[in-house]
């Protein structure tokens, strides 16, 4: 039985240790997700794509939180490191 569950899970584990360790994983994870956000930006649920992009992130504790979109986070925070 511990066989089995055994081959199950490297069945299961094996493709994705595979890819992660290819070296274009990254370009193909990237081409996904745009395509995801892409669809996800011009479908119906497009209302739930923009509600996204307002929510609030936190960062801190009570009295010393920075509070700000993740629309803002990425372009102010994010932009700053990689130009950095």
């Amino acid at each position: 039985m511990k066989k089995q569950i055994i081959r199950i899970t490297s069945a299961i584990v094996n493709p994705f240790e595979w890819f992660l360790k290819n070296v274009t994983s990254g370009g193909v994870l990237l081409i996904f997700v745009t395509a995801l956000a892409l669809l996800w930006a011009n479908s119906p649920l497009k209302e739930y794509y923009q509600s996204l992009w307002e929510y609030d992130f936190i960062l801190g504790l009570q009295p010393f939180e920075l509070k700000k979109s993740i629309l803002h986070w990425i372009n102010d925070g994010m932009m700053a490191i990689f130009f950095l």
